[in-house]
């Protein structure tokens, strides 16, 4: 069986504008499980909810309580829009801090009860 030419190799490595890149960065064990537990309980996935905070932060909807120095955790990673990286890494300049803490206070936020994501989907019928 042959690959069709139209069919990119790694689909997953395309260029489209629908592609959104991984974000690294670092949080513990503990509180990754407990992010990802309370987005789950929310109906998201976890690199859903860290796009939708890191949007939200960027165009200052939403504040961190506060941002950790620096840790030895493992690394994660979440899957965010150019532009909304591009706003957080703005903004977290601004304010003194690195982008992937940034990211790693908004999931401790989040899992700590101190975000709200809300979701609406509104689906239509073609005629």
């Amino acid at each position: 069986m042959t690959r069709s030419p139209d069919v990119p190799r790694h689909p997953r490595r395309s260029e489209d504008l629908s592609y959104d890149k991984p974000r690294t960065f670092r949080i513990s064990d503990s509180l990754w499980r407990e992010f990802k537990r309370r987005a789950a309980g929310d109906g998201l996935t976890a690199s859903f909810a860290l796009a939708t905070m890191a949007r939200d932060y960027a165009s200052g909807d939403l504040d961190v309580f506060r941002v950790a120095g620096s840790s030895g955790d493992p690394t994660r990673s979440a899957r965010i829009s150019e532009a909304a990286w591009a706003g957080l890494k703005a903004r977290a300049a601004d304010e003194g801090h690195p982008p992937t803490r940034v990211l790693g206070a908004l999931a401790r936020d989040y899992a700590d009860d101190l975000i709200y994501i809300h979701v609406n989907i509104t689906s239509s019928r073609r005629s």
